[in-house]
């Protein structure tokens, strides 16, 4: 059975010890007694003022002093009687420094944040420390809802495209005083986009890895939180004003366009803005078949005749379908030897107008798609 504490004449209620100093980051037993040996420690209620955050006193007693308590300060620990809250006694307790290492507390740097999925930020450790202590910190990011999102032991956090979760913890935790940790509130933004993909040719809806001058693209990049249409599309790098990208998000490469690579650009209508850059070569289309040299040998004084493999200039092919137009030509060493609206078989140039040596020849086949190019063929000429 409880013992009474009594409040007048009755019994009197003592804390031991009566008069303490206690270390930072140290703790000290309290005990409650009525007389010299009737401990009632349990049927009281603790309590301690004058602390800062995370200096405390458990229900048994126990008073822990945080490591941030600054020397000197003083503490009063209470127990009042549970069954007559009149009954009560305090003690005073002095803070004293400690020599030893310790960590006295830790804030990260930023504390809170937005952040788009795929993305990554660094974040910085401040480190409280007493006596030299090691301000290194050991990272982990919790409420992670995607294996692929984590931070570095540098500090630097990567957030997955398939992160699920609408908030992470970023959490640095002392190596001297793994007691010790702060914490920064990541919040990730419902919006995320991320690679533009490849190019999607618009008539065949097939994908492409190289963008073609005449041709139409969409693009289907990777986007959660938003959709398709309401992203916003540029390119640059342009040397035809026919290349544009329409209202639509599709990409129209210019007939005329000779740049070697465009730089294409997406960005969300929502702030904070994201965006995502990728950048494309652009190859004009190879006719298909090979200039080959009808003798097939070193060039006697004559016509040297030339025969385009069949299908070679298929006005059709080249010029993109019903409504196109092609136009050929042959070239020599860079020179037009011949220009002509429709195909012809063979073509003839005097060895005469050629020096000796080594040539190159090539059928060139101009469309409302831009100039396309046959492969060339080297020849020799000896006279």
């Amino acid at each position: 059975m409880a013992t009474p504490l009594l409040g007048g004449g009755g019994t009197k209620l003592a804390i031991e010890p009566g008069s303490a100093s206690v270390i930072q980051g140290g703790t000290l037993q309290f005990a409650a007694k009525t007389g010299e040996s009737n401990d009632v420690t349990g049927q009281v209620s603790w309590s301690v003022e004058g602390g800062g955050s995370g200096t405390g006193i458990t229900m048994s007693g126990l008073l822990k002093v945080a490591l941030g308590e600054s020397p000197d300060t003083l503490l009063k620990v209470k127990a009042v009687s549970d069954d007559d809250p009149g009954v009560s006694a305090a003690v005073t307790v002095t803070v004293a420094a400690t020599d030893r290492p310790v960590v006295t507390g830790i804030t990260i740097t930023p504390s809170s944040i937005t952040i788009s999925r795929g993305g990554t930020q660094e974040f910085t450790p401040n480190v409280a420390v007493l006596n030299n202590a090691a301000q290194t910190v050991i990272w982990s990011v919790e409420r992670a809802g995607a294996e692929e999102t984590e931070i570095t032991q540098e500090g630097i956090l990567f957030v997955a495209l398939a992160e699920t979760a609408s908030s992470l913890l970023v959490r640095a935790v002392s190596t001297e005083n793994p007691d010790v940790s702060g914490a920064a509130e990541v919040i990730i933004d419902p919006i995320a986009l991320g690679d533009i993909g490849s190019p999607i040719n618009t008539l065949t809806n097939e994908s492409e890895d190289h963008l073609v001058p005449g041709r139409t693209y969409r693009f289907e990049p990777a986007l959660t939180g938003a959709a398709l249409d309401s992203l916003r599309w540029f390119v640059e790098n342009n040397r035809s004003p026919e290349t544009y990208f329409d209202g639509r998000g599709r990409l129209t490469v210019g007939a005329d366009e000779t740049v070697e690579a465009l730089r294409v650009m997406v960005e969300t209508a929502e702030e904070p803005k994201k965006s995502s850059v990728k950048v494309f070569e652009v190859r004009p289309v190879l006719i298909p078949g090979i200039v080959s040299i009808q003798t097939g040998q070193d060039i006697s004084p004559g016509d040297i005749i030339f025969t385009p493999q069949q299908g070679t200039y298929n006005a059709s092919f080249a010029a993109g379908g019903p409504g196109g137009y092609a136009r050929y030509r042959w070239v020599i060493d860079d020179a037009v030897r011949a220009d002509w609206d429709t195909g012809t078989e063979t073509f003839a140039v005097p060895a005469a107008s050629l020096e000796n040596g080594v040539h190159w020849i090539s059928l060139q086949v101009e469309t409302n798609r831009g100039v396309y190019y046959s492969a060339s063929k080297s020849f020799t000429v000896q006279k």
